[in-house]
């Protein structure tokens, strides 16, 4: 495979856990960018969609993520998600519904469209 694979998407949308799942099983390495353009440019973008309840759930009551020390995290969470996902959406070649899944059958999902 001569091009990188680029996981994006909100906190708690499995985006470490599948690189994990990625690295352990097939020997891939994470590298992080944060440049659109460039992700665009070295590899596939794909952006692991989850709903604001999904990653609720997900994250309970995890307080080490800074962004959601807010007093309502709830809102924070969908306003954070609503102003991200066209950014999410604009930077990916293609989503992957990331909801109730497990983390080795998003891996094999995105190796078998690469």
């Amino acid at each position: 495979m001569g091009r990188y694979i680029i996981i994006v998407g909100y906190m708690g949308s499995g985006k470490t856990t599948v690189s994990r799942c990625l690295e352990r099983k097939y020997g891939f390495r994470r590298l992080r960018e944060e440049n659109r353009k460039l992700l665009k440019e070295i590899g596939e973008v794909i952006y692991l969609r989850i709903t604001p309840e999904e990653v609720i759930a997900r994250l309970g009551n995890d307080r080490s993520r800074p962004m959601l020390n807010a007093p309502d995290r709830e809102r924070q969470i969908r306003e954070m998600m609503e102003y991200r996902e066209p950014m999410y959406r604009d930077a990916a070649d293609r989503e992957i519904d990331a909801g109730h899944r497990k983390p080795e059958e998003i891996a094999e999902e995105i190796l078998k469209t690469v």
